[in-house]
């Protein structure tokens, strides 16, 4: 007995509502996910101060992605792209996490074991930190993916639609 295929959207097959061409990459990879065009048409509707969702302004941008791939082409020369190596490669986010709680913690003043507890004088501190882990992030991701870029523009669309369905 096999089962019955999911049920389309009908909303992806409405012309009107479905304003996008059929070969866009990023919206066949937005249906793979699963995301409905009811979705879509909520996210693409959230007045954001940048459309993060596109490829006019990602959050991520091409030339970043491309950066983060010659980063993965390094690692992988270097090191290889085996089960441990990516293994590693993942478990770096965990190091890199732990220095941001101790760039806020240094920053707060919270570290009693310095001179007045302080040891990042500067919130640029905490920021340069965050931008590891998100380096770090894409690189594990463009690892274990072969397109991060659309992955990773997938994955914030069904973030953005959670967030929109809970108010």
């Amino acid at each position: 007995m096999t089962a019955d295929p999911p049920p389309c959207d009908p909303l992806w097959l409405d012309v009107e509502l479905d304003d996008t061409t059929p070969d866009d990459p990023r919206l066949r990879d937005l249906r793979g996910q699963g995301l409905t065009a009811v979705q879509l048409h909520t996210i693409t509707d959230i007045p954001l101060a940048t459309d993060h969702l596109t490829e006019r302004n990602p959050m991520i941008s091409t030339e970043q992605w491309a950066t983060i791939r010659g980063l993965v082409t390094w690692l992988d020369t270097h090191n290889g792209r085996g089960d441990e190596e990516v293994a590693l490669r993942i478990l770096k986010l965990t190091e890199e996490a732990g220095e941001v709680a101790q760039a806020w913690i240094g920053f707060k003043g919270q570290n009693p074991r310095k001179r007045n507890g302080y040891t990042r004088p500067l919130p640029a501190d905490v920021a340069d930190e965050l931008c590891d882990v998100i380096v770090t992030a894409a690189v594990a991701l463009g690892s274990v993916v072969d397109d991060p870029e659309a992955h990773f523009n997938a994955k914030l669309a069904k973030i953005a639609a959670r967030s929109q369905a809970a108010t």
